[in-house]
């Protein structure tokens, strides 16, 4: 509970940049990025906009509404500046289709995940007034990794009944994913408390769902055997009279 409070509190964020130190890979990397970076050190990202049947980005409530995702995302400090799509004259032939412009003071890897996520927040603005909103090319790259829990979940059930079916108890089964889902829980929950003050990135907490749910399950599969067998040990007799 005090891990959960203190991570909804901190708010920690994960970056999108993964790097190995001192590979070729990476010195390749540094040499084409030396060589042929050019001087400016921002980074753009291009919204697309489409108007709600029977009206256009030039309607009056849809620009309103556009305008207001605009200035939403431009309370981030990192933003540069924006621009709409009527301010870039980049409208499809029936002027129901176009694409604003984010501009970051920042190059597209330094764009941390909390400026890409408050973005993806402001967008749901013009989306819940039925205006089709996408992000869609330009320098910055949105993560299309996704910690789908589903898969996890269906897991876990067939993990459950694999040891129901071993052990013939419901309560020798449970007890080790139950173990492993809560030790599970309080790693996660360091592992974003540790987002806050060193930099990680955002595939680790998925890494370490998966590897820390299978994980989990085994050792404390290994714990409960273990112990059972001991038990056995202790119980059976010293020595086995024949007849």
């Amino acid at each position: 509970m005090i891990l959960a409070v203190l991570v909804l509190s901190l708010k920690p964020s994960f970056h999108g940049e993964l790097t190995i130190p001192n590979t070729p890979a990476e010195k390749a990397a540094n040499l084409i990025k030396g060589e042929f970076a050019g001087t400016s050190e921002q980074s753009t990202v291009n919204i697309v906009f489409k108007a709600p049947d029977n009206r256009t980005l030039e309607s009056e409530d849809v620009q309103s509404k556009i305008t207001e995702v605009l200035n939403e995302i431009s309370k981030d400090s990192k933003v540069a500046s924006v621009q709409s799509p009527i301010e870039l004259n980049n409208l499809n032939e029936d002027k129901t289709i176009g694409y604003a412009q984010v501009t970051f003071a920042l190059e597209a890897d330094k764009v941390s995940e909390k400026s890409k996520e408050y973005i993806l927040d402001s967008i749901e603005i013009t989306r819940d007034a039925g205006i089709q909103t996408e992000i869609m090319g330009g320098d910055i790259t949105f993560s299309s990794i996704q910690f789908e829990g589903i898969y996890e979940v269906i897991g876990v059930v067939v993990a459950f009944i694999v040891l129901a079916i071993t052990f013939g108890s419901f309560i020798a089964a449970g007890l080790p994913i139950l173990i492993a889902v809560l030790g599970l829980g309080i790693s996660l929950l360091g592992i974003m408390i540790g987002a806050y003050f060193i930099d990680l990135n955002s595939i680790s907490i998925i890494l370490a769902a998966m590897l820390g749910l299978a994980v989990g399950i085994d050792y404390s599969l290994y714990i409960l055997l273990h112990d059972s067998d001991k038990n056995w040990q202790r119980d059976m007799p010293s020595t086995i009279q024949f007849q």
